[in-house]
């Protein structure tokens, strides 16, 4: 009788394990919050240009990858898309609180998604990063 305890206790003791680590498991996928995660962001070594673009950072977390969604492209109706912005060497971005940080080289942030900023630099072609139809070569940390 208490062999069949005993094994009612540890299987009682295996399923709570169990269940605790996939709650865990869980929570951690639906939520991203800790500052460790990376998100990849393309790179450049040099400048891009002297226009000033606006831009409003999403995150597609399939791709691992940030964007902007453009309305349209040159003011062409219905030619709109994805355009990557193309960060100075050395910038890097990671998530924090559900949101995605872009830090420069010396780690401070720079950029955010969902929050619009400005940022100096040129037009360019797209390389197919995040699905994208165009891409901006950022010079440096926004403006303002």
């Amino acid at each position: 009788m208490s062999g069949n305890l005993l094994s009612r206790r540890g299987l009682s003791v295996l399923f709570v394990t169990l269940v605790l680590l996939l709650s865990a498991c869980g929570s951690s996928v639906e939520v991203a919050s800790a500052a460790d995660e990376s998100v990849e962001i393309p790179t450049h070594d040099s400048g891009g240009g002297e226009a000033l673009g606006s831009f409003t950072l999403q995150f597609d977390s399939e791709l691992n990858c940030l964007y902007h969604d453009e309305e349209d492209n040159n003011g062409e109706p219905g030619t709109g898309g994805r355009v990557v912005v193309v960060w100075p060497e050395g910038y890097s971005a990671e998530v924090d609180s559900g949101e995605v940080n872009v830090l420069d080289e010396a780690g401070v942030v720079v950029a955010r998604t969902n929050a619009t900023f400005e940022i100096a630099g040129g037009s360019g072609p797209a390389d197919g990063h995040c699905n994208s139809i165009g891409a901006w070569f950022a010079n440096g940390g926004p403006i303002g």
